[in-house]
């Protein structure tokens, strides 16, 4: 029991810890992977509303020098894009229109 609440501990005390802030090489790695993830879902139907202005704001605040904020959207990007592949992958013959409308 106090083995636990010390790791707990620990951890929230970690969790707190400045993080590094992001480079613009960071930024340069996860625009990468964002918009590969994005073409992946485009592939298949599945990019979801926001990407493409996720993308777009994070190249504008990169280009302000914010890669804090640059990366955490391309990261959203990322994120948003392997959702919208998988949900697309998941539900391409989960739909079919009744044979009264056709």
């Amino acid at each position: 029991m106090k083995i636990t609440t010390l790791f707990l501990l620990g951890v929230c005390c970690l969790a707190t810890l400045p993080v590094a802030s992001a480079t613009q090489d960071d930024f340069q790695q996860k625009l990468g992977a964002a918009e590969k993830a994005r073409e992946r879902a485009a592939s298949v139907g599945g990019v979801w509303r926001d990407v493409d202005k996720l993308l777009k704001d994070a190249r504008a605040a990169a280009a302000g020098g914010d890669f804090d904020k640059a990366t955490a959207l391309a990261s959203t990007a990322l994120t948003q894009s392997e959702l919208g592949y998988q949900q697309a992958q998941e539900q391409k013959d989960g739909y079919r229109v009744p044979a009264a409308l056709q």
